[in-house]
């Protein structure tokens, strides 16, 4: 399944309470559109509440234009080497792409 949440207007207390849902809720969930948000290097700091296999089949992550600086990407990086992104872990190959642009 994939989820489109493009430029919706979610900030950085809204992207914290979606990726807790899909914690919880452990959706079958292959791709998770959310560019276009503003939610920044404070929303990413929920990947760090995750638990365990989350996002276990995630394998396409977007997060163009969502105002993302080090801090951010650094949150990504250590969800990734926590394991709590498995599928992604291949870092800008066609699958499993993760887009920091910004």
């Amino acid at each position: 399944e994939e989820l489109v949440l493009e430029e919706c207007g979610l900030g950085p207390k809204g992207f914290e309470t979606l990726l807790v849902a899909l914690g919880e809720q452990q959706p079958r969930l292959v791709a998770l559109n959310v560019s276009l948000n503003r939610f920044g290097d404070q929303g990413m700091k929920a990947f760090r509440r995750l638990k365990g296999d989350a996002l276990k089949g995630l394998e396409d992550l977007r997060l163009v234009g969502c105002e993302i600086g080090d801090a951010g990407a650094l949150i990504l990086v250590e969800a990734l080497f926590a394991g709590l992104l498995p599928a992604v872990a291949e870092v800008g190959s066609h699958q499993g792409c993760v887009d920091l642009s910004r």
